[in-house]
């Protein structure tokens, strides 16, 4: 993005520097990582950080994960952020907790900036001056709305890492309609890198919030806008190529995930926006205290004087019209979160995959503020010092009383305005004194402003984990520990059980049969089941090869089961005495119509044995023989075994396009085996089989962002040249 270095931009770029070390102050100490109210932070990202740090730290690009479940492909999972050119560099350097917390502090300040530079553009749409109280305050409101903190909460530090580009994403698209040659440009960069970071979730959000701008920019513009309009297409066009080593992969992982294979309408029902929601534009902490499970997915706190503002703004009869569009704009996103997008669940194509409707709200924190500052910059530029001090004071202190000192997700919101009051003082030439006091008040709120826990991956159960894994490395545990679901794959453990939001659809059944002892049926959850919520020991733990379970409770009676070590009289590991060998050779597969039959068959006691989607010749079953590992790294696989009679070999690994095996050098297909795992047909003899991952989705990405790096230097070259910049 493009920062104009003067005065006021240099003092706004060190303010937001000093908040973002406020906010995170609490989290450095050392044995920290940030919680927030929800687990997601702990169990679900820090985890798959962690395994990307100790991949990248190894020069490895992690494309597969075998550790979480019975493995997963990590780069195609598009919240983790694989491809993500700053976590790619500072993941390895840094680790997966301290990198938590540098990205908050980082992402937090390219908002500040994103959200300043989109104010600007904004206010050059409408022929208003820069005023730097204007920009300000409409930045540090989108910076600390209700949006960013409550998902900061929630633990969603990829929505934190794409939300600043999307925001850029924004200010660009209302450069490029306004004939800018920059615009281009930054619209390609913004959204491929806002996909990258983790958010291709929210990027459909993002558009919709630019829509109305985008639109009243079209509108000024229309004289010109074909061929405005055409570089626009053209730039997101170049995004898409430019993220396409995320987007490729992640298509397919959504063609294979249990989403699109289940109604999703009911479970959007959940998470639609509803009137009595409104209140929360301006009262901190208003659904919590309503009784709102999950609050953060609704926040679109803004604040009193934010919505005050916006009001003004239409008082000035010739910007009346853009502010009505900002507002209409709010409403229609508003009414998509709600009713209107429930109902366009059962005839738009794709829309139940974005599941929480309510985010459209992230356009309110846009476009809201942006009418505020557009009221701030319309008052005459000879109004006296004291008009914009008692403004800024009057903020600060709605702010205060609001929010008090009290900790929690309100407090940002005292913050924004506090920072806002400092900030227009200071640039209008208050004495320093003043901002000194402010910023010491700051800081008492900031302190408390942020949760912490200790890092989990240090935690006992962690660790009772890791020394079972380490006496059988190519086996598997059962991760029944509260709310830390997937800690264990992130230090070596090949977990079982775990909560991955875009599990394919094989890994959904084989979970629902984990829980439950039965395949067949409604789903009872969306994409995953928590094993800790009543599951019982069943033959399937032992077909998956899981050698040991780590939890605080006992076997559920499970005499046979020893408990091999623990680190509180509540929690322990226990040795499972019968579990399959991971990988085995057997004579005879059975038949099965599909992934259910099969661990159908699984969920009855039985020796190890092959239930194949595939038809295949009756046979007798005998004894199974453990295969030898010669190698077992994430994308590659080697085993022997030495085969009495021609059979199958099986590894109960996920069954994942992208996979390819040869035996004995020669290459054979793979098929679904067991409900979730894989089998290749052996000659009897010594057997060598290999198992490789090498997906075209990623090898075609590859192909399409580099031809993408190259279309987006063409893109900046043309626009440069063709584009007449304003003077």
């Amino acid at each position: 993005m493009s920062v104009r270095m003067d005065k006021h931009t240099a003092f706004f770029i060190a303010s937001t520097l000093a908040v973002a070390g406020l906010l995170t102050l609490p989290l450095w100490p050392s044995g920290l990582v940030f919680a927030g109210v929800g687990a997601d932070a702990v169990s679900l990202v820090l985890p798959h950080f962690a395994f990307q740090a100790d991949a990248l730290a190894h020069g490895h690009w992690p494309l597969w994960n075998p550790y979480a479940l019975t493995g997963l492909p990590e780069l195609a999972g598009a919240q983790w952020g694989a491809a993500y050119p700053p976590q790619l560099v500072l993941l390895p350097l840094f680790g997966a907790a301290a990198y938590i917390k540098l990205t908050i502090a980082l992402h937090f300040v390219l908002l500040a900036l994103a959200a300043r530079w989109l104010a600007l553009a904004w206010l050059r749409l409408l022929a208003l001056p820069a005023d730097p109280l204007a920009l300000t305050f409409a930045a540090q409101c989108i910076a600390l709305s209700g949006f960013w903190t409550g998902h900061l909460y929630a633990g969603h530090i990829q929505f934190l890492q794409a939300l600043p580009w999307l925001v850029a994403l924004l200010a660009a698209g209302i450069e490029t309609l306004a004939g800018l040659a920059r615009g281009p440009m930054w619209v390609g960069l913004s959204l491929a890198l806002a996909v990258l970071a983790g958010g291709p979730q929210l990027a459909p959000f993002g558009l919709m919030a630019g829509a109305p701008l985008w639109l009243w920019a079209a509108w000024l513009h229309r004289a010109e806008l074909p061929g405005r309009l055409a570089w626009l297409v053209a730039a997101l066009a170049v995004a898409v190529c430019l993220a396409a080593v995320q987007i490729l992969p992640s298509l397919e992982l959504t063609a294979e995930s249990l989403r699109a294979r289940v109604d999703m309408a009911g479970h959007a029902a959940a998470f639609a926006y509803r009137a009595a929601f409104l209140p929360a534009l301006a009262i901190p902490d208003w659904l919590a205290g309503h009784g709102v499970a999950e609050p953060w997915e609704f926040d679109a706190r803004v604040g009193v004087p934010v919505l005050a503002l916006a009001g003004a703004a239409l008082t000035q009869a010739r910007l009346r019209a853009a502010v009505l569009a900002l507002l209409a704009g709010c409403l229609a996103l508003l009414l998509l979160a709600g009713a209107l997008g429930l109902g366009a669940q059962a005839w738009l194509p794709g829309f139940s995959l974005l599941r929480v409707p309510a985010r459209m709200v992230l356009g309110v924190v846009v476009l809201l503020p942006l009418a505020a500052a557009t009221a701030l910059a319309a008052i005459p530029t000879d109004a006296l010092l004291r008009r914009r001090a008692v403004i800024a004071l009057a903020l600060g202190a709605v702010g205060l009383l609001l929010t008090g000192l009290a900790s929690g997700p309100g407090v940002p919101l005292g913050l924004m305005l506090l920072w806002t009051a400092l900030t227009g003082l200071l640039l209008r030439g208050a004495r320093p004194g003043v901002a000194a006091v402010g910023w010491l008040v700051l800081l008492l709120l900031a302190l408390p402003n942020l949760r912490t826990k200790p890092d989990p991956l240090a935690l006992p159960d962690v660790a009772l984990g890791v020394n079972q894994a380490a006496l059988e490395p190519h086996q598997r545990a059962l991760w029944r520990t509260p709310k830390r679901w997937n800690t264990g794959m992130a230090v070596g453990v090949r977990q079982l059980a775990a909560y991955e939001p875009f599990a394919p659809w094989r890994t959904a059944l084989l979970m629902k049969t984990l829980a439950t002892g039965s395949p067949a049926g409604p789903w009872p959850r969306m994409f995953a089941i928590w094993p800790e919520s009543g599951a019982q020991w069943s033959p399937v733990w032992d077909a998956f090869a899981v050698s040991s379970v780590v939890q605080p409770a006992a076997m559920n009676g499970q005499s046979s089961w020893e408990r091999t070590a623990s680190a509180a009289a509540d929690l322990a590991t226990w040795r499972a005495p019968a579990a399959w060998p991971r990988g085995f050779w057997t004579a005879c597969a059975t038949s099965v119509a599909g992934p259910q039959a099969a661990l159908a068959e699984l969920t009855q006691t039985s020796p190890p044995r092959a239930w194949v989607e595939t038809a295949v010749a009756p046979c007798a079953p005998g004894p199974a023989v453990a295969a030898t590992w010669l190698e077992d790294a994430p994308e590659r696989l080697q085993l022997h075994v030495d085969a009495p009679t021609p059979g199958w070999l099986v590894v109960q690994d996920l069954a994942y396009p992208g996979w390819t095996a040869s035996v004995n050098g020669l290459e054979v297909p793979i098929i679904a085996a067991n409900g979730a795992g894989r089998a290749v047909a052996v000659p009897a003899g010594a057997v060598d089989v290999v198992m490789a991952y090498a997906p075209e989705s990623v090898a075609a990405g590859l192909r399409l962002s580099g031809a993408g790096v190259l279309l987006w230097g063409l893109l900046a070259w043309l626009a440069r040249r063709r584009i007449q910049t304003p003077g």
